[in-house]
C-alpha cells in the first residue's frame, strides 16, 4: 500500500489499509464512526419502543464486534461504510428480538412494530414480517433493499440516501418506488397513514 495515499487520515484511506490487512485501520475506523453507530442503533431503539432488551450502548457494540468478526469491511469509502453500518446494526437488532421472542414463547404476531415516517406517510411494519420480505426482494433488487435499508432504518430522505449510495435522484426514486410498491404487495394490507 502506497503510504503517500491522497485518502491518508481519512475514513477512505483507512478502509483501503483495512482490506490490505492493517487491522490498526480498522480501529480507526469504528474509532471514527462509533458515534454514528450510536446515533443509528439509538435511531433504531427509539422506533422499537419498549421491545426487546437491548439498550443503545449494547446494540453499538454488538455491531462493532460484528464489524470485527467481519474480518474485512466490505466498502470504498465513506457512504458505503455508512450503508454497511446501517446493515449491521438492524441485524443485530432483528437477531435480538428474534432471540427474545424464542425465550419468551411470545406468540408470533403481533410482536415488535416499528414506525416509519417517510415522507408524507407512515408504515407500521411488524420488524420481523419485513425483515423476511427485504431478504426476498434482496434476492432480485439488491438496489431496492438498500434504499429502503437507509430509508427506514438510517431516517434518511430520498435525497440524503441518493447521496449516500452515489446514484442520481430519479435513480434512487425508481428504486424507492419499486421497493414502497414490492412491499404493499408482499405485506398485504399494510397499516399505512397518508
Amino acid at each position: 500500500m502506497d503510504q503517500h495515499s491522497k485518502h491518508t487520515g481519512t475514513i477512505t484511506g483507512w478502509l483501503e489499509n483495512a482490506r490490505a490487512g492493517d487491522e490498526t485501520a480498522i480501529s480507526e475506523v469504528i474509532t471514527h464512526v462509533y458515534s454514528d453507530i450510536r446515533r443509528l442503533s439509538s435511531f433504531q431503539l427509539r422506533k422499537t419502543g419498549s421491545v426487546g432488551t437491548m439498550q443503545t450502548t449494547a446494540l453499538a457494540n454488538e455491531a462493532v464486534i460484528r464489524l470485527i468478526r467481519a474480518g474485512t469491511i466490505r466498502a470504498q469509502d465513506r457512504r458505503q461504510l455508512y450503508a454497511f453500518v446501517a446493515d449491521i446494526v438492524h441485524n443485530a437488532l432483528i437477531d435480538e428480538l428474534r432471540a427474545e421472542m424464542a425465550l419468551k414463547r411470545r406468540p408470533r404476531k403481533p410482536y415488535a412494530y416499528f414506525r416509519f415516517d417517510v415522507d408524507s406517510e407512515t408504515f407500521d411494519l411488524d420488524l420481523i414480517d419485513l425483515d423476511d420480505a427485504l431478504r426476498d426482494l434482496y434476492l432480485h433488487d439488491q438496489d431496492s433493499v438498500l434504499v429502503i435499508m437507509q430509508r427506514f432504518y438510517a431516517g434518511r430522505s430520498l435525497r440524503a440516501t441518493a447521496e449516500a449510495m452515489g446514484w442520481t435522484l430519479a435513480e434512487t426514486r425508481k428504486h424507492w418506488d419499486y421497493a414502497r410498491a414490492w412491499l404493499l404487495e408482499r405485506l398485504g394490507d399494510l397499516p399505512i397513514s397518508e
